[in-house]
């Protein structure tokens, strides 16, 4: 039987057809240039993010899971002012601190203004005054008046990389123990391996919670400065930010709200221990 040739070429051209719509279809042509869905992520966000520390009253976690306080209260409500609403994390004292110091869109509170401080960061505050103070077991020695005495009576628990570790280096005392956090200070001192303890009457009163009994082995021996404390921004914040920031923070002091946040933990403070041992 012969085959008609046009029909022939007829069915091959239909054979080609679908062969080159299955390829399309299929997927081995060559396919065209594609968008990552990894390059529409924002490497980086321009939002601020803020740091702070474990430090009751000032600052820590409620019962919610929330970071709460009176430094943190009043750092919120400078937020709300300026309807901004950027995250608190709390972490020890030397992560955040060296993440606000390298990373740009990040503050940290509270932070106390030192001299070498001063022009690693920008500066909001004062948003709190902090009372630093030595401390010594109940059967502490030695009487303690001036930085010399200091000196001499051995070693002094502090946390590092704090304002009061550099209060006491620009101050000349070098037999220092550095410590993670106060309460390692305050199991230092109760061990024996630190005379004394820098820390201050906030702290103090924490740790009488948290120690009970144990607390009532230390003792204030020598009040030794207040200082402000703030929020220290990265040096890449925008200046006119840092202005905004003030302005809230002045506000709330001339409408009494700054004072009605401070009372509202006053007596928070004082239900745990007398502050002055």
């Amino acid at each position: 039987m012969k085959i008609n040739t046009a029909n022939r070429n007829r069915t091959w051209y239909i054979l080609i057809g679908i062969l080159v719509i299955f390829l399309l279809f299929s997927g081995c042509t060559t396919p065209s240039p594609r968008v990552s869905n990894q390059s529409l992520t924002p490497v980086a966000t321009e939002s601020l993010v803020l740091y702070t520390e474990e430090q009751p009253p000032m600052n820590y976690i409620d019962e919610n899971g929330d970071v709460a306080g009176r430094s943190t209260a009043i750092v919120r409500e400078i937020m709300k002012r300026q309807n901004i609403n950027a995250p608190i994390h709390l972490t020890n004292w030397t992560t955040g601190y060296n993440v606000v110091l390298t990373t740009p869109n990040t503050a940290i509170f509270s932070t106390t203004l030192t001299h070498q401080r001063d022009s690693m960061f920008k500066w909001v505050g004062p948003i709190a005054t902090v009372e630093y103070s030595f401390f010594g077991r109940d059967d502490f020695p030695t009487q303690i008046s001036s930085v010399s005495d200091v000196r001499k009576a051995g070693l002094v628990a502090v946390v590092g990389n704090t304002g009061r570790h550099q209060t006491l280096q620009s101050s000349g005392v070098t037999n220092l123990l550095l410590c993670e956090d106060d309460e390692a200070c305050v199991e230092a001192l109760l061990e024996g391996k630190a005379a004394l303890w820098f820390g201050t009457k906030d702290m103090y009163a924490q740790n009488a919670k948290k120690l009970s009994s144990d607390m009532n082995r230390i003792k204030e021996v020598w009040p030794f400065i207040s200082r402000g404390s703030y929020i220290a921004f990265n040096r890449n914040v925008p200046d006119s930010e840092i202005e905004k920031w003030q302005d809230a923070l002045d506000e709330m002091k001339e409408d009494g709200t700054f004072e009605v946040i401070v009372e509202r933990y006053m007596p928070y403070i004082c239900s745990w221990v007398k502050c002055t041992p």
